[in-house]
């Protein structure tokens, strides 16, 4: 297998693709499985992705030469996955993250709630907050926030959600909102932060100990009472 040039790299294979790390714009990409008749208009999702932009691609034989302003070559994750704790390597089934995620709490039977700027979770539409289930399907479950989620934090049966949003759910809350796991349909519960007409407003940190939730951000009033930022 070749290497880039100007630069030692380490092969490494992953969903039938070989690839070296990139160094100064330049990478080359081996398959590892014998070539299979292409369908037209087909995505590859286990072609890996650049870190930057692809200025030029050429290819000899099973050998892919890609040219560009990026640094590194790797795996196509999505936005978002879990890692294993012993020895850092992704964990599967996780369904591709359209976007970026900002937040993540676990649902307590394996599976995740996952907020952030994102537009779908595993070629499913979810705006901005999703539920994963512990074998990797999207659940059902889409509150729809209107804006991107910052802040997660599950207490039993009621999942506490900050972010940028207006509404969710359905229904008005303004940076915050508290939310039923079940339903996913949203709790009277409503503190309605606000801040200066032309400012970042956002809440970005929750948090839950007894039957107090502490709120964390940027924001001037919250609850009806002057708060500067907690």
């Amino acid at each position: 297998m070749r290497t880039a040039e100007r630069g030692t790299a380490q092969a490494v294979r992953l969903s039938g693709w070989c690839a070296t790390r990139a160094a100064f714009g330049l990478a080359v990409l081996t398959t590892c499985l014998q070539s299979v008749p292409a369908t037209g208009q087909v995505v590859d999702p286990n072609l890996w992705g650049i870190d930057g932009t692809v200025a030029a691609i050429a290819r000899s034989g099973n050998t892919l030469y890609v040219g560009g302003a990026f640094e590194q070559v790797g795996p196509n994750t999505g936005g978002g996955i879990p890692l294993h704790l012993g020895n850092g390597a992704p964990m599967a089934p996780f369904p591709k993250v359209t976007g970026y995620v900002f937040a993540t709490v676990s649902d307590g039977a394996g599976g995740w709630f996952v907020g952030g700027d994102f537009s779908a979770v595993g070629g499913i539409p979810r705006s901005y907050l999703a539920h994963i289930l512990e074998d990797g399907r999207v659940a059902d479950w889409a509150p729809n926030p209107d804006r991107q989620v910052h802040a997660l934090a599950l207490s039993g049966g009621t999942l506490y959600v900050g972010g940028q949003f207006d509404t969710i759910a359905g229904q008005p809350r303004s940076k915050v909102a508290s939310l039923d796991v079940a339903t996913g349909q949203a709790t009277s519960w409503d503190p309605s932060v606000r801040g200066p007409a032309i400012a970042y407003i956002v809440v970005s940190a929750v948090a839950i100990r007894g039957d107090t939730v502490y709120v964390g951000g940027d924001f001037s009033r919250i609850g009806g009472q002057a708060r500067s930022g907690l």
